[in-house]
């Protein structure tokens, strides 16, 4: 926590809006690293509270952001395919088919030399 007072308020948003550089960010780090490493235990209830901060930030995350992030586009991507005709995954009943599987094409040594 001391590294990212420091390195967020002390040096990334005084340079990202051009701010002249603060040293009481330094102060705070240097204390709470101190303070770290002469009495580790007594950050016990910090971290508890810290930690309890960081659940409910993921649960926050999980439920609202990503949720909106589906139903504002993943969603209407789906329907505008279905509405479309496009299926990518072929799940599309056939009747008259045999089998539903795939022949795999073997690939060549150049694949395996350069996958990327």
């Amino acid at each position: 926590m001391a590294g990212m007072v420091a390195l967020f308020f002390g040096a990334l948003v005084p340079w990202l809006w051009s701010w002249r550089f603060p040293a009481w960010p330094w102060y705070v780090a240097i204390g709470l690293g101190a303070w770290g490493l002469l009495a580790p235990l007594s950050l016990r209830l910090p971290y508890g509270l810290w930690t309890r901060l960081g659940h409910a930030l993921g649960w926050l995350n999980t439920r609202l952001l990503l949720g909106i992030i589906f139903y504002l586009m993943i969603t209407p991507m789906g329907l505008a395919m279905r509405l479309f005709g496009r299926d990518p995954m072929r799940r599309r009943i056939d009747a008259a088919a045999k089998t539903y599987k795939v022949a795999s094409s073997p690939l060549s040594r150049k694949n395996m030399e350069t996958p990327y």
